[in-house]
């Protein structure tokens, strides 16, 4: 039913559960990692409601699970394999990124507002190696280095259908991420040193404008440009 009814609001919205043709091949221009993550640099991060594949795409906005299956889906369409991966926190935040491979080491696309928290060379041999390379960056608003652990891959459907335009889809695949196999990076409350104020402020794109930083950083947060994410 809320599959049917988010067609339905597409169709009202004059949005269409087709792509067109100059709209594919915009897609199958996408054909290298590079331009991918260029894609995604231009997509206003957004909260709230899930928004499908397409809607990412044509709207141009997303957070970082919508923009990792669109990251997928797209390198799908150009023939590169790939699979979403999800980095999870102590503090039950997450953080997904879409993986590949290149000549037997793993790269990453992904979209976020921390900037050390979007793409990575493929240069990683292992999952966990890439996944610590995100360690420095994935830290909460109070300074604290939070992740923990990874999952296992997860790919999207292996046949073009309506979940490309589905926005239920989106939900029941971030149920079906966060529930798969994560691996352990470090114990849960394993003690690390928080981030230093000059980390901190250098790492923000840009801050929504209700994030609560702590005090300890309010200084380090001042010049951040805040940002009134579209929801």
């Amino acid at each position: 039913m809320a599959g049917a009814e988010a067609n339905e609001g597409m169709k009202r919205r004059g949005i269409s559960n087709r792509f067109t043709e100059k709209e594919t091949e915009s897609l199958k221009l996408l054909n290298t990692p590079e331009k991918i993550q260029a894609l995604l640099d231009e997509i206003d991060y957004h909260g709230g409601r899930r928004l499908s594949i397409a809607e990412v795409f044509r709207l141009k906005r997303g957070d970082c699970i919508e923009c990792a299956c669109l990251a997928s889906y797209i390198f799908r369409l150009n023939k590169i394999d790939s699979f979403l991966m999800d980095l999870y926190s102590y503090k039950y935040s997450d953080h997904v990124i879409c993986v590949y491979e290149k000549k037997g080491y793993y790269g990453s696309v992904a979209h976020s507002f921390y900037a050390g928290l979007r793409n990575k060379s493929p240069v990683y041999k292992t999952l966990r190696e890439l996944t610590m390379s995100y360690f420095e960056h994935f830290f909460e608003m109070n300074g604290a280095f939070s992740l923990r652990t990874y999952s296992v891959p997860v790919r999207l459907p292996r046949k073009e259908g309506e979940w490309v335009f589905s926005r239920q889809f989106m939900y029941d695949f971030e149920v079906r991420i966060n529930s798969v196999k994560h691996k352990n990076l470090l114990p849960k409350y394993f003690r690390v040193p928080k981030v230093n104020k000059i980390s901190f402020k250098m790492e923000f794109i840009d801050l929504p404008k209700n994030a609560k930083v702590s005090k300890e950083y309010m200084g380090a947060a001042k010049d951040i440009r805040r940002k009134d994410y579209p929801r």
